[in-house]
């Protein structure tokens, strides 16, 4: 079965930024998509004041649908009355695209507020 949830496990999350070489300061958040406790993909990210910055996202299995589930998750269970935008590293055009990020100098952009997954129109 594969689960998406927040990784929370410190040895874990230190074998993961060991290997993908990745900065961690302890203010980062994991959260991966794991089958029989083994991750196939992860995303590192961190809340900064109004916004959540996306730092890394695996690419193990080199399947979108695991990667697309892990922003899902992240953008369903974002509190949107703290939280107004998730930005993106350039890096990432693809999943950019599919969520509908807009483009900035730097980074990619979204606004929850104008993010729609497609569940609740025609709703009031």
């Amino acid at each position: 079965m594969i689960e998406i949830r927040k990784i929370t496990d410190y040895k874990l999350i230190e074998t993961l930024t060991e290997k993908f070489k990745l900065s961690y300061s302890g203010n980062e958040c994991f959260i991966g998509v794991s089958s029989n406790n083994e991750i196939l993909e992860f995303m590192q990210y961190s809340i900064v004041t109004d916004h959540i910055e996306i730092k890394y996202i695996s690419d193990i299995t080199n399947d979108f649908m695991l990667i697309d589930g892990l922003i899902k998750t992240l953008l369903f269970t974002t509190d949107i009355t703290s939280i107004k935008s998730v930005l993106l590293p350039k890096y990432y055009e693809m999943a950019a695209k599919v969520f509908n990020f807009t483009d900035h100098e730097s980074y990619y952009k979204l606004k929850l507020e104008d993010y729609n997954n497609g569940c609740c129109k025609g709703k009031e």
